[in-house]
Parts: structure tokens; sequence; C-alpha cells
């Protein structure tokens, strides 16, 4: 320890070596009998403390004190003086020293004493300085402005960046909490918050208002009460504020645009639904899904998107929620069924759009009710099939008349000529030389030729009366009929064919398929078999199959005949459908299906 004793008397300099050799042996002694001689010393050395005589040659009193405390800064300064009048030992101690003794009454345990305790209670003193700087500089350079607030809601300090904060300039007086600077909106907020963190020690209180400045305009400020009244060191209510005007001026633009989105929202015609791609849960809806579909909001936050979404084919909204998930999908339109909470089904037009929604990734669906544009688009080709199916049905109609009409003039006139010919020339014949025989004969054979060809040919434009014959019988003459007059093997299986509740008309179309595929069998197919089938069931469908063992056709290239079309538009007024099966060289068979 070093330690500088400023003393002009050589008796009391003796007196407090040895004292200092009692009670601290390991301590090192400088002596200086001037405050000079002092001054010089501290300015070179440092020392622990200083044992300063009031009495000195070239100083007196206070002047002595006040000199060394300026050159000596952090060093703890004791003043030994003769002098017992106590009010000068506490002058002296505001003055800036650590302690004062009376030389009389100095001891080596006191004076050990003094110097112990004046060297901890500067370094005390030095720390709390340090702390009181470092927090001024942290309260100065605080981006938030602080005010201390006594419990009577009287402003004791503010920080120079509250001042800015609130546009007051140093000569300003200001009471944080006065009715006179607060909006007179945010009053009952602020004193409410002020008297609550009162109430409670500890005690942390968050508000928002309005503060008047200088000038008269407001500004939004967030402010929090702290109470540290119960803290010795601070006794007040520590108010931390910041500016927010521009983050409220953002909030309410904010908040505007969001009561405009909602509006628009809700009062969309269209349907709007907000979906989480996770979990299909809904987020939001608009008020026109909550008409159309019948279920409140609180119900539709309940439910998914897939309880109202028509799902047909397996996993096929699991796959599309995926790919959004995965953004490989961001945008997409799709046509559905969806469900009512009556359980009715309505026809919806779907736009999807990938967004992100408050961190998670949702679907934005825009739908358009299609229910009535879809049912009058039924409406209208069901409309448009059976003026079709009419007209169909008309011409199919005119060309069996025709078909009647002509083969009755075959069968009636011109057939009946040919056999009043032949019956002359067989008359003539009896009349002529023996050489002409020959000639009339060929003529005879020629025009009986024609006539079984016409009696054919009338018989197969003209077809059996169905109402007065079984459909199976006819069949069964047109096969005996073919089998006669080809070289093919006809098998007809036809036993369980019930034909009891089946239309006149239906059972023409079933004639004119199996007549016309017959045709196109004996022309094309060079078939040497061919199996017909017709079956029907309890459901009302019919079921006929001609397979043959021809030289087949390749389905795929188009057919120059009409004879397919003729067949498959006599099936479809019935409900009905003609497919053919085939392939070059396998043969070919015509499949042909009706309701009735």
């Amino acid at each position: 320890m070093e330690i500088l004793l400023v003393e002009d008397n050589e008796g009391d300099y003796i007196l407090v070596s040895e004292y200092l050799r009692i009670s601290l042996p390991n301590a090192s002694l400088s002596r200086k009998s001037t405050l000079e001689g002092a001054l010089t010393s501290l300015s070179s050395n440092v020392f622990d403390i200083v044992l300063l005589d009031l009495s000195l040659p070239d100083s007196n009193g206070a002047d002595s004190i006040r000199d060394v405390i300026k050159l000596s800064q952090a060093t703890p300064i004791i003043v030994l003086t003769g002098n017992s009048d106590k009010q000068f030992g506490i002058d002296s101690l505001k003055l800036g020293v650590e302690d004062y003794l009376v030389k009389d009454e100095v001891t080596p345990a006191i004076l050990n004493k003094s110097i112990s305790y004046s060297i901890e209670r500067r370094k005390n003193q030095l720390e709390l300085a340090k702390n009181e700087r470092r927090f001024r500089a942290l309260i100065e350079n605080f981006s938030d402005g602080l005010c201390v607030i006594a419990p009577s809601g009287e402003t004791l300090e503010m920080s120079p960046v509250g001042k800015q904060i609130l546009g007051l300039s140093d000569a300003d007086s200001f009471s944080f909490i006065s009715k006179e600077f607060i909006h007179p909106e945010d009053v009952t907020v602020v004193q409410h918050a002020f008297e609550n963190v009162i109430k409670n020690a500890g005690h942390i209180n968050f508000c928002e208002f309005r503060i008047k400045l200088p000038g008269g305009s407001f500004r939004w400020i967030e402010n929090t009460f702290n109470n540290l009244i119960a803290e010795p060191s601070v006794k007040a209510i520590i108010a931390t504020f910041k500016d927010v005007t521009e983050r409220k001026s953002v909030q309410e633009l904010i908040r505007e645009s969001e009561e405009k989105y909602r509006f628009l929202f809700n009062r969309n015609p269209q349907l709007i639904f907000i979906w989480d791609v996770e979990t299909a849960e809904f987020i939001d809806v608009n008020d026109s899904c909550t008409t159309l579909y019948g279920y409140s909001r609180s119900e539709f936050k309940k439910m998914k998107f897939t309880d109202v979404r028509i799902c047909t084919i397996p996993n096929e909204f699991e796959t599309f929620a995926d790919k959004v998930y995965r953004r490989e999908i961001e945008s997409y339109f799709h046509s559905c069924e969806h469900k009512k909470k009556s359980g009715e089904i309505i026809y919806v037009d779907n736009y999807f759009q990938r967004i992100i929604l408050d961190g998670k990734i949702t679907v934005l669906t825009i739908g358009f009710d299609v229910t009535e544009k879809r049912m009058l688009a039924n409406q209208l080709e069901e409309e448009k099939i059976k003026k079709q199916q009419e007209i169909t049905s008309a011409v199919i109609a005119a060309q069996e008349k025709e078909r009647q009409e002509v083969g009755s003039e075959l069968h009636d006139n011109v057939n009946q000529i040919l056999a009043s010919s032949r019956l002359y020339l067989g008359l003539a014949r009896k009349n002529l030389k023996t050489d002409a025989t020959v000639f009339l004969n060929q003529t005879e054979e020629l025009i009986s030729s024609a006539i079984t060809e016409l009696r054919n040919l009338s018989h197969s434009l003209i077809p059996p009366s169905l109402d007065e014959t079984e459909l199976i019988d006819a069949i069964d003459q047109l096969v005996t009929s073919l089998s006669s007059t080809t070289e093919m093997e006809i098998e007809s299986n036809s036993d369980d064919f019930n034909e009891s509740n089946i239309p006149e008309k239906m059972k023409l179309a079933i004639y004119r398929i199996i007549q016309e595929q017959f045709n196109n069998i004996i022309k094309y197919a060079k078939a040497s078999k061919v199996v017909l089938s017709l079956t029907n069931d309890d459901n009302n469908t019919i079921s006929l199959s001609l397979k043959d063992n021809g030289v087949g056709f390749d389905v795929s290239k188009k057919s120059k005949g009409v004879g397919l079309t003729n067949m498959r538009v006599r099936a479809s007024l019935f409900k009905g459908e003609v497919v053919m099966i085939s392939s070059p060289n396998n043969g070919c068979e015509l499949q042909a299906s009706f309701r009735y």
C-alpha cells in the first residue's frame, strides 16, 4: 500500500509513522511537508491514500483540500487536524474527503480502520459513479424515451430521447400523465394503466395512447409503466415509450384495406373458399358459400373441402393437394360435382390458386355454380338427341315405306309381267319349228331366273309383318333363305329370347341390322360359317351377336360404306349401340345392345 503523508510537524510525522508500522506493517510511506511538494508528488506518483494536515506552511484549511482533491482524482483523502470542531469535519467531508481524524484522538487501530474504510468507500464511490455514467449513457442513447414519474404523477426526469420524441425543449414543462397532454379519448386508458401499476409493486402495465405535442398535434406512443417504488434507488414509476405514429398509420391503412377486402370477399357473388393444403380444412368462406351450401361459417370451419366436393376417382384429391404442396401446380381449373347440406348435388367450375396465408400453404378456390347451365345444356342435348331420333325414325320409316312400295311393285307388276311372258313363250314354243325350241328354252330359263331374283329382292325389301309374325320366325326364314342360296353354314342361337314385350319398331331395327350384317358377310367376309346369337335379360336389355370366320378387317380404318352407320343409327333409336370387333384374318363379330 502506497501512502502519502502531507505533514510539516516532525513530531506528528513520527507519531503517524509509528502508528502505521504497528497497524499496516507492509505499507510504504512518503512524506511531504508542504502543499506544493504534495502536489508535485501526486502529479508523478500513484498513491492508495493521502493523509493531509490542514495547517501547512504554504496552505491552510479548505484551500489545501480543494487543491489536493483536484490533483489526486480517485485517491481517497483523510484529513488530519488538531481542530476538534465537528462542524469543520462535516464541512471537510462535504468538500470530498473520505474521513477526518483529530490528531489527539488517533490510535493505530483508528488510523487503520479509517484508511481501510476510506479506500473501500472510495472504491464504492468510483463504482457507483461508473455505474451512474453507464446508466446515464444508456438512458441518453436508448432508442426509446424514458420518464421517471413520482407516485403522485409528477414527472421527475425525462431522457433526452424522450424529450425529442415528444418535441420538448429543456425549458418546456411537461406532465406525462396529465389530462392536458393526453388525447381526450385516451385519458381513461392512461389513468387506468397508471393507477393499476401504482397498486401493484413490481407490476408492469402496457398501453398505447396519443399525446399532445407543443405545436398542438398528437402523436401515438407505445408506453410501458414499470412500478419501481419499492426499489430504494428509484422509488418511482418508470415509463419507457416510443413513437408508433407511423405504425399506427400503417395499421389503420391495413385495417381499412382488410375491411375493403372483407367487403369484397363476402359480397362477391362467386363462391370463394380458402382451405389448408395439408389438412383440406376450411380456413375461410364467403357469404355466397353459406347461402348456396346451407352451412354456417362455424360449420364450415369444422369441415374439409372434401366434405362438399364429390371425388369420383380414387386418391384424385390427395394427388392434386400433394402437387400443390410441392409447388408442381400453382393454378388449376376443374369442373366437378359438389354436395349441399341438404344432399342436393350441384355442378361447380372451380379455379384453384396456390397462396401463402399466415405462413401456411393454402388454396384460394373461386367457384362458379353452373348447375342451371349444365342442366340447360343437358336438356338441350336431350332435345337434340330426341329430334335426331325423330328425324332418323322418320327417314327409316320413309325408307321402309319406299322399300315396301318398290318390293310390292316388283312382286305385283314386274314379276307378273315376266310370268305372263314366260307363259306366252311356252305357247309360242308349241307352234314353232323344232330348231327354234332351243332358244325359246333358254329364254324361258332366263325369265324364270329373273322371276326368282325379283321374288328374293321383293322379299328383302318388304320385311315380314312383325306385329303378326314373331321376330324369331322372321330371322329363321332369313337364315333358311340364306342357307339355301349360299354355301355358308349358319348357326342360330335364340331359343331363350323372349320378345313378348318388345316394340314392333325395335324388332324391325334388330331384323334390319341382322339383314345388313349378313349382306356385308356375303359381300366381303368370304366366310364359311356364321354364328348368330340373340338374348335378353330381366333388365330389358337385348344382346345381339353375329360372328363369322371370314377374312376380317382393320377396324381402325374408316369404312367407306354406309352399312355400319345405318346399323348404329337404328340402334341409337333404342338406347343401343353397335360395336365391331375384328382384325385381318381373324374374322369379325358384330355386338349390338338395346334397351326397352
